[in-house]
C-alpha cells in the first residue's frame, strides 16, 4: 500500500518526503489520509469501550459500549481529525503567509495531514496502555513539533527562526493571554459594570420617563460581585465571592451613600478558596422604583498575611425591585 510507505518515509526522512510531496499535493488525498486514519484510530477506540462494557459482566452495557463506540468512535474521530485540522491549518497558513510563506495551503494541508495520520493511529493503538501512554503521549508531543517544523519550513521555505514563532512563540503569546484573561475575568477585572456607570438618574429618587438602568456591581479588588438586590422593603443583599485564591476572614460590611442603610451583618465570615459570603443589611428609605449608588466598605483577614485590610473600592448600584 503506497499511503504505508508514504507515512513511513515522512517518520524517518520527512525533509526530504515534504520537499517531494509538495509537488504532489492534494486535498482529496490529505483528507483520505486524515479520514483513514480517523476510522482506524476510532475503531480502536470503540474496541476499548466495548472491553470495558464486556468487564461489567451486564450484557446490555456490553451492547450500549460496543454500539457507542465502534459506530460512533469513528465518526467522531474522522469528523474531529479532518474538521480539527482545517482549523489548525487555517490559522498556521495566515501565520506563515504574514511571515513570507510561499506555499499553498494545499501543500500545507497535504504535508499535514501526512504526518498526522500515522501519528493518530499509534496513539490509538497505545496511549491507553497504562504508563505507556503517558510517556508517550509526551514523546509524539515532541515529535509532531518536529514534524510540523520540516513540514512548514519546506512547503513555505522559510527561515528557521520564522517557522519557530509560528510554531513556538506566537502559541505561548496565545495561551498567555488566555491564562490573562481568565485570571482577570476571575478576579472581576473585566466586569462591565466595574467601569460603566450605567446611565444618568437621580439617587434616592424615581427614574425619569423612559430611562432604564441595569443593577450593577463591581470595583473590589479581593472579591468577585455573585449578585446584589434591594427589595421592596428597602432590604439590601450582597453577594460576593473570594477572589484572593485563599481563606479570607470577615470582620465587617457596610454601605455608604445617599439613603443607603446602616448596620449591615455578614453571613458565614469565613471564606474559603472559591467561596463566597452574603452581606445583609436593614431596610434603607428607598421605595419601588428608586435608585440607589451606594459604595461598600468590606474589612477582612488575610489568612494568609495575618493582616486586617479593607477592601474599600466596591459599588452596588440600580433599581430598587
Amino acid at each position: 500500500m503506497e499511503f504505508l510507505n508514504k507515512w513511513l518515509a515522512v517518520l524517518q526522512k520527512p525533509k526530504e518526503t515534504f520537499a517531494l510531496e509538495k509537488q504532489t499535493a492534494s486535498m482529496g488525498t490529505a483528507l483520505g489520509y486524515l479520514a483513514l486514519s480517523g476510522l482506524v484510530s476510532g475503531l480502536f477506540f470503540g474496541l476499548s469501550l466495548s472491553l470495558l462494557g464486556m468487564i461489567t459482566g451486564n450484557a446490555g452495557m456490553f451492547a450500549a459500549f460496543a454500539a457507542m463506540g465502534l459506530i460512533g468512535g469513528p465518526i467522531a474521530m474522522i469528523l474531529f481529525s479532518i474538521i480539527g485540522g482545517l482549523i489548525s491549518n487555517i490559522v498556521y497558513f495566515v501565520l506563515a503567509k504574514i511571515l513570507g510563506g510561499k506555499g499553498t495551503f494545499t501543500q500545507q494541508f497535504h504535508s499535514y495531514a501526512l504526518f498526522t495520520s500515522p501519528i493518530l493511529i499509534i496513539i490509538s493503538l497505545f496511549g491507553m496502555i497504562p504508563l505507556v501512554g503517558g510517556l508517550l503521549g509526551f514523546l509524539i508531543s515532541i515529535l509532531s513539533l518536529i514534524l510540523f517544523y520540516y513540514s512548514l519550513k519546506e512547503v513555505h521555505e522559510l527561515d528557521t527562526w520564522k517557522v519557530i514563532v509560528i510554531l513556538v512563540v506566537i502559541p505561548i503569546l496565545i495561551l498567555g493571554l488566555v491564562i490573562g484573561a481568565a485570571v482577570f475575568w476571575y478576579t472581576g477585572v473585566f466586569n462591565p459594570a466595574k467601569f460603566n456607570g450605567g446611565g444618568s438618574g437621580t439617587v434616592g429618587g424615581n427614574y425619569p420617563s423612559g430611562f432604564t438602568r441595569l443593577n450593577q456591581c463591581g470595583g473590589f479588588g479581593s472579591f468577585t460581585c455573585i449578585d446584589q438586590a434591594v427589595s421592596q422593603s428597602g432590604f439590601v443583599q450582597i453577594v460576593l465571592g473570594n477572589a484572593l485564591g485563599r481563606s479570607i476572614t470577615i470582620n465587617s460590611a457596610s454601605i455608604s451613600g445617599l439613603d443607603a442603610p446602616k448596620g449591615c451583618s455578614v453571613a458565614n465570615s469565613v471564606i474559603a478558596p472559591n467561596g463566597k459570603i452574603t452581606i445583609n443589611c436593614p431596610s434603607s428609605n428607598l421605595v419601588s422604583g428608586d435608585i440607589y449608588d451606594w459604595t461598600v466598605t468590606v474589612n477582612y483577614v488575610d489568612s494568609q498575611s495575618g493582616l486586617t485590610k479593607t477592601d474599600a473600592g466596591g459599588f452596588i448600584r440600580g433599581k430598587v425591585s
